[in-house]
């Protein structure tokens, strides 16, 4: 069972991403809400496996299979909409 924490609400939506939208799991964590659309996301980088090293120079990196500035556009859902404008102000991004 997962027990989730309620002063982290991010913590839910970003799993709901990660199922939801098809999105790894280091895209779920580069997610900001300038990554929100109307009726998409759309997924612009995603965290380095090398992030948490000191010696990490850039803590976000370009989409897997992807250049530099390329993106992905996903559609989202109206209730995952609503999660996305609830949290914009609070710990997402």
């Amino acid at each position: 069972m997962i027990t989730w924490n309620r002063k982290r609400p991010d913590q839910k939506l970003r799993a709901s991403f990660g199922t939801l939208q098809g999105l790894r799991i280091s895209e779920t964590l580069a997610f900001t809400a300038d990554c929100r659309r109307p009726d998409f996301l759309r997924v612009r980088r995603q965290v380095s496996s090398k992030a948490n090293r000191e010696d990490c120079q850039t803590r976000f990196i370009p989409l897997k299979h992807r250049a530099e500035g390329e993106y992905r556009d996903v559609p989202m859902p109206a209730f995952l909409a609503e999660g996305v404008v609830n949290l914009s102000g609070s710990q997402v991004g």
